[in-house]
């Protein structure tokens, strides 16, 4: 009966904030934990504008890609780490780790 499920849902009153159990609090520390300890904060990652003519376009061209190239490898080292870190993820064989990590680098940099 649909009425009956609708009344067994709990309501929370409004301004009540949800409270955790411990084991996933543990979770979201470590998740947290390993996102600090293995990401830079946004003024470590300095900033990367120019205002040159179209005559160095071609050089500037291939200076970004150089510097956006070493940035995405610091940046897929990173993620490898923080993963590491996340409980259960070394416990996966290696085979899975590198599927996972493969099919989420993407995403996980966008994100950060």
């Amino acid at each position: 009966d649909r009425n009956k499920k609708k009344k067994e849902v709990k309501e929370e009153a409004p301004g009540e904030t949800p409270q955790l159990s411990p084991e996933l609090e543990e979770l979201v520390q470590k998740v947290s934990r390993a996102h600090q300890e293995t990401f830079p904060s946004l003024c470590q990652l300095g900033q990367y504008t120019t205002n040159l003519s179209a005559d160095y376009r071609v050089q500037l061209d291939l200076g970004l890609w150089d510097k956006f190239s070493e940035l995405a490898t610091k940046c897929i080292i990173k993620i490898v780490e923080f993963a590491k870190r996340l409980p259960g993820f070394t416990a996966l064989s290696m085979a899975d780790q590198i599927t996972l990590l493969k099919a989420a680098c993407l995403d996980i940099l966008v994100r950060r």
